[in-house]
């Protein structure tokens, strides 16, 4: 799973941080890409792995935070909320030969 956060029009590189469900900023067990500031524009993507896929909740939610490096005691940090949802899918046999089998 992968989540995105675009940040455009800014004057200087922000500071970003993404926080998950309970509220932890996220580390190890996730893969953050900061990427990189151009033109005004940067994207910074968060990756779940399949294993801590398993163990999260449909409706948990993960946030990605932006703060202004050049006036951080004044700029409120801004925060994009993003809810996650998760699709369960299973086949079932339409015909009575194959549910045999």
């Amino acid at each position: 799973q992968l989540l995105t956060c675009s940040v455009t029009g800014l004057s200087a590189d922000p500071v970003i941080t993404w926080t998950g469900p309970n509220g932890e900023v996220l580390s190890d067990q996730y893969t953050v890409d900061p990427g990189q500031f151009v033109l005004g524009n940067r994207v910074s993507t968060l990756t779940i792995t399949p294993a801590l896929l398993a163990t999260l909740n449909s409706g948990d939610t993960f946030k990605c935070g932006v703060r202004s490096t050049e006036y951080p005691t004044y700029s409120p940090e801004v925060e994009k909320e993003m809810t996650i949802t998760l699709l369960t899918l299973g086949v079932q046999p339409i015909h009575k030969e194959i549910e045999a089998q």
